[in-house]
């Protein structure tokens, strides 16, 4: 059994997936849905000017960018300031420490003295900002009781200029807090501009939903026909963003990983040749001292009878060489007799002869 009457046509509205944006892409996305829904007949859609107006300053209040600037300004110099006060406390503390160590009676007495002011406020450069501001401000409090140990150990001038940047701390905070009161950070201000856009939809929705001609509702769903679009121009052009940086990205990366690649091949290479040169001049040395001990065991010293044997190594050395002449005794290494110059006992030049 079918329907007996003819229902509307349902109109569907492409999702922006505007959480997924960066707040430059989420921004211009609402300024430009803005811009298009104020300039069509919002009177048949039932779209009030409070609507509008509330969405055009949820906008504005993402755009402001004043108040923020000049937070992140205040926070860093609070953070300078807070750095200076650490070091004049930590200066103070030292110089207190140290001089209960003096050799000078007076100066040591000083030191005791400041050192049960120092014992109280132990750990104060651990301590929160607000809370180590507390401190500060009573510990130079205690400190100008004691006026005359301070100038006597040379720290008062460090006292005066820690009260100076501890009260240049304070203001600075209260300034920044009050800074703080024109700028709304940009993620509390998100979720109401999407709640305005999604009511904004509701409205021409309803409106489609309600016509009383279809020449009305046709004019609406080419209205949401161009809605649409707008969207998807805005998705396609913040996944191109998103993919360019991804390629960028990647890229980046590939380079690295052959800068990488090449630094080891490099460094292979160096350590193969170094290993070759070392092996070649092991074996060229190797050669060498093996020729070295053929020569010394296939040569025999000969010398004249009358060469004195050293003891230590049981050589022969001459004092000087004396000429030798045919018929000369001749003695090889060991000591054994030879026969005369030129004549071996094998036959002549068994020797080899001595020229």
């Amino acid at each position: 059994m079918g329907m007996t009457i003819e229902l509307p046509k349902k109109v569907k509205f492409r999702g922006s997936h505007s959480s997924k944006f960066t707040n430059g892409y989420y921004i211009a996305f609402h300024d430009r849905m803005y811009d298009f829904i104020g300039g069509i007949d919002r009177a048949r859609l039932h779209i009030s000017d409070e609507v509008m107006a509330e969405w055009r300053r949820l906008i504005d209040m993402a755009m402001i960018t004043g108040p923020k600037t000049n937070t992140v300004m205040l926070t860093q110099k609070l953070g300078t300031l807070d750095a200076q006060r650490v070091e004049l406390v930590t200066y103070i503390f030292n110089v207190i420490r140290t001089q209960c160590g003096s050799r000078s009676l007076e100066i040591r007495d000083s030191a005791e003295r400041l050192k049960v002011i120092v014992r109280r406020f132990r750990g104060l450069q651990a301590r929160g900002r607000e809370h180590k501001s507390s401190m500060i401000c009573s510990m130079v409090s205690a400190f100008r009781e004691k006026e005359a140990d301070l100038k006597r150990l040379g720290i008062k001038v460090a006292v005066d200029d820690l009260e100076k940047v501890s009260r240049e701390y304070d203001a600075a905070w209260l300034h920044r807090a009050d800074a703080r009161k024109l700028y709304t950070a940009t993620y509390k201000v998100r979720p109401m501009m999407d709640e305005v856009y999604a009511f904004v939809l509701n409205k021409i929705a309803a409106a489609h939903a309600f016509a009383e001609t279809e020449a009305e509702r046709q004019s609406i769903e080419a209205l949401v026909d161009e809605i649409n679009q707008l969207v998807g121009d805005f998705r396609r052009s913040y996944n191109e963003s998103i993919a360019q940086k991804r390629r960028a990205r990647k890229k980046a990366e590939s380079d690295a990983d052959e800068l990488d690649s090449d630094s080891t091949s490099l460094a292979s290479s160096d350590v193969d040749s170094s290993e070759n040169d070392s092996e070649s001049d092991s074996l060229a040395s190797g050669e060498l001292n093996a020729s070295a001990q053929m020569v010394d065991s296939s040569s025999s010293k000969l010398v004249a009878k009358g060469a004195e044997v050293s003891p230590s190594d049981g050589g022969y050395y001459d004092r000087p060489r004396e000429r030798i002449s045919p018929g000369d005794e001749l003695y090889d290494e060991s000591g054994e007799e030879m026969t005369s110059y030129g004549e071996g006992r094998d036959g002549p030049d068994a020797t080899g002869g001595i020229p």
